[in-house]
């Protein structure tokens, strides 16, 4: 699904969003000793990473309401 003039790619976002999630991970898995520490940190990164997701998706859903026409009368 292609947005917008930049022709936007919706998967490929999404993908980058998991591959920075897993790569924040990794990071402090490495760096931080404290495990308590390192699983508060991701998952609070995920909450924000998830409502972000929500948030681009409400706004695609937003703008191409009528081509999708889902909840038509």
């Amino acid at each position: 699904m292609t947005v917008g003039a930049g022709e936007v790619q919706v998967e490929d976002g999404l993908a980058a969003v998991v591959v920075l999630h897993v790569l924040v991970n990794f990071s402090l898995e490495k760096y931080v000793k404290v495990m308590i520490l390192t699983g508060l940190i991701s998952g609070f990164l995920g909450l924000y990473f998830l409502t972000v997701e929500m948030r681009v998706l409400g706004i695609l859903y937003r703008t191409e309401r009528e081509a999708l026409g889902w909840f038509k009368k």
